[in-house]
């Protein structure tokens, strides 16, 4: 269909089962074509310089949209009416007549666009990542893009990601805060790498405007009567062992299957006596979990009682160890051709986890609320508490920064106000016992003076 497209032609066009096109009489190749949707769109057709039976399609735009246009050297936007898709399309014949290819270019880049995408461009920020960071940060990482960005920022052009869109996505986890503000913070990383490397406008970082929900930090200090009853629970898993934790323990698919387990499948046997010497040096050193498994025999120095660990989430510590500590290592069996203190039954690795071990002792103890990190806790509550600085109790516990430590100050004040307890007491008790020894010093004098 042809005729002249003015606004009265593009609105008089009704859509049918398949796109309707109206070509214009004045400008070869310009047109409107009306979807079965009812979306009037302009368009311009033309052979392809230099490729002979090639013919092109470009898109102008969507009838009454928003265009983008330069009038005087400042961009102006405006709707899309016909007297402007007419006006567009006479530059783009222009260009064609110049030898220019403006479907093609703009098909182009598009593809380039769909190269900058947060999906496409994670798997070489996560590869850099791998290299960079430690394995367990890196597993993370890829683990937050997978569940929470490529889902619903995937397709999103890195360069066009706002801070609506990073507002929206920290809602919709609302009802895991922690891993809301988490997931925010991985985003910003990401998209300041992006920056690095041209793929979006340095210092504009849409995650920084976005208001994290709160964090409490939990501190659960276990108490000595709590630690005697996971020490009698450690005792009991080395000799009769412990029933799995409820959570733990097996359940069958259904009744079908119960027949074919033993009767002792969920009772009692005595755990892995390196899990149990594991949690034991857990405890009596505050580590955590990773550097205390994967400790090997050549980073020990049982006579000067220390430790050299290489490759810790700091980077390299020297640590301390306390006698009971080096005791606890001097009694561990070394398993041959393993390097590892605590091995697996596989010798060529150390132990994978201590998880099962840790439910089935703290719900033998009654301590179903401590998490095996809290043990991390409690080693920094009893320094402090036996009056070590909170540079000394870092440099245990292995924190770079003092800051890190400096969470447990709180501890450092009760230290003082009891020492200010006892220094009050001692200077009260002398008071009062010099003000009795006077008074019993000067009745003396009376009764030897009446004498």
């Amino acid at each position: 269909m042809r005729g002249r497209i003015t606004r009265r032609s593009v609105e008089a066009l009704k859509p049918g089962t398949k796109d309707l096109k109206l070509w214009d009489t004045e400008i070869p190749g310009f047109g409107v074509k009306v979807t079965p949707a009812g979306r009037r769109v302009y368009v311009l057709q033309y052979w392809a310089p230099g490729r002979a039976g090639v013919r092109r399609t470009l898109t102008i735009g969507a009838h009454a949209s928003p265009v983008v246009r330069l009038r005087n050297g400042i961009e102006e936007t405006r709707d899309l009416t016909p007297e402007l898709a007419r006006a567009m399309a006479r530059e783009a014949r222009a260009d064609v007549q110049r030898g220019a290819d403006p479907a093609g270019a703009k098909g182009r880049a598009r593809a380039a666009l769909k190269q900058r995408t947060l999906a496409i461009l994670s798997a070489p920020y996560l590869e850099e990542c791998r290299a960079k960071r430690k394995a367990t940060t890196a597993a993370e990482y890829a683990r937050i893009f997978k569940v929470a960005l490529c889902p619903t920022l995937g397709s999103t052009v890195v360069d066009a990601i706002t801070v609506q869109d990073v507002a929206t996505l920290h809602h919709r986890l609302r009802k895991t805060p922690i891993q809301a503000n988490r997931t925010v913070a991985v985003l910003g990383a990401f998209l300041n790498w992006c920056a690095t490397r041209g793929y979006r406008p340095r210092g504009v970082n849409p995650c920084g405007d976005v208001e994290l929900y709160p964090e409490r930090a939990r501190e659960r200090f276990l108490s000595s009567e709590e630690l005697g009853r996971l020490g009698e629970a450690l005792r009991t898993a080395e000799t009769t062992g412990l029933r799995p934790a409820p959570k733990d323990r097996k359940r069958p698919k259904s009744a079908a299957t119960t027949k074919h387990r033993t009767k002792t499948w969920d009772q009692p046997k005595p755990a892995n006596p390196f899990a149990v010497a594991a949690l034991r040096f857990l405890l009596l050193t505050g580590w955590r979990e990773g550097e205390a498994l994967t400790l090997r025999w050549d980073a020990v120095d049982l006579d000067r009682g220390t430790v050299t660990l290489e490759d810790t989430k700091t980077g390299k510590s020297e640590r301390a160890l306390g006698v009971p500590a080096v005791t606890l290592l001097r009694r561990l069996p070394r398993v041959d051709g393993s390097p590892y203190v605590f091995p697996s039954p596989d010798p060529t690795k150390p132990l994978s986890e201590l998880r099962h071990l840790w439910n089935a002792a703290r719900f033998a103890a009654k301590l179903d609320s401590v998490r095996l990190h809290d043990i991390r806790h409690t080693a920094a509550s009893h320094a402090i508490g036996g009056g070590l600085s909170l540079y000394v109790t870092g440099k245990l516990l292995g924190h770079k920064r003092e800051a890190t430590t400096q969470r447990y100050a709180h501890l450092a004040d009760d230290v003082q106000k009891r020492a200010a307890d006892a220094m009050a007491r001692a200077i009260d008790a002398a008071l009062d016992g010099s003000a009795k020894g006077t008074k019993v010093l000067s009745m003396r004098r009376r009764a030897r003076a009446r004498a």
